[in-house]
């Protein structure tokens, strides 16, 4: 379609049979899809053409206002929300040894559709930068404070102070750090070490090998459950949150009032 525009039509139609014949899944809901080409898209400094696919499941309403003969008139009309894209997709023609960079928009879940946009109609790898790699690796810290956490509530504190250094780290934007020092800052001790390596082989296992190294991306770390690993929920009544990971904190039982509590040193 890139190499010969002439061959738009006939390709569009290709690709709607293509979408039809992946349209299997029984929750898949009938719509109306368009093949638009665009010229002169700025990627990387780069002026390049690209192809958008837009596959539309519903439809909103609008409002039109027009003027005319002094008099305004407003009419109500169907069409497209840019707000509420069901699945669409922009190729651009860059890459194509790689098989072409696209960017993706689809709502549904796999429970709803299988994600057949994504999945079996454009057949689509996730390109994988540091950005994706600070986001998985933050939520790879984040799920694991907390399954440990609730498993053994007493090292609670410790690993509030730890999470707190990791989002110190993961605040450098363009930092590069090393994957394994980075996780290892939760080992709190020998038994939480030994958790660590059992939870990332079986995220290995899950999501593929995790980088010897990455750059810090910021803006992903941002958005992510570790930036809320330091807030320490204290019984029904309290949230302490660690600001210092060398912060001294002790906690105890008092026997006479028969309750967990927390000391707190500051200056």
């Amino acid at each position: 379609m890139f190499e010969n525009k002439d061959e738009f039509v006939k390709q569009s139609n290709n690709l709607a049979r293509h979408l039809y014949d992946q349209s299997i899944h029984p929750h898949v809901s009938n719509g109306e899809f368009y093949v638009i080409y665009i010229d002169g898209c700025i990627i990387n400094d780069e002026t390049i053409d690209a192809v958008m696919l837009l596959k539309t499941e519903a439809k909103d309403n609008f409002l039109t206002v027009s003027y005319e003969n002094g008099e305004y008139s407003i009419k109500s009309q169907l069409g497209l929300s840019t707000k509420h894209l069901d699945k669409g997709c922009i190729i651009f023609n860059t890459q194509s040894d790689n098989g072409y960079l696209i960017s993706i928009v689809e709502t549904s879940t796999i429970r709803q559709d299988g994600r057949y946009w994504s999945n079996n109609f454009l057949y689509i790898k996730e390109k994988i930068t540091d950005f994706q790699h600070t986001e998985h690796i933050a939520d790879f810290c984040s799920i694991v404070v907390r399954q440990i956490s609730k498993g053994n509530p007493e090292k609670s504190l410790d690993l509030a102070k730890a999470s707190r250094k990791i989002i110190q780290i993961l605040q450098n934007e363009g930092r590069e750090v090393n994957t394994n020092e980075l996780i290892s800052s939760l080992a709190i001790d020998e038994e939480v070490a030994s958790m660590l390596l059992s939870y990332k082989r079986e995220y290995e296992k899950r999501s593929g090998e995790m980088p010897e190294t990455f750059k810090i991306a910021q803006n992903a770390a941002k958005r992510k459950a570790i930036t809320k690993a330091n807030i320490l929920k204290i019984g029904s009544d309290f949230e302490l949150k660690v600001l210092n990971s060398s912060a001294i904190i002790e906690q105890g039982y008092d026997d006479e009032k028969k309750q967990n509590f927390f000391k707190l040193y500051y200056r």
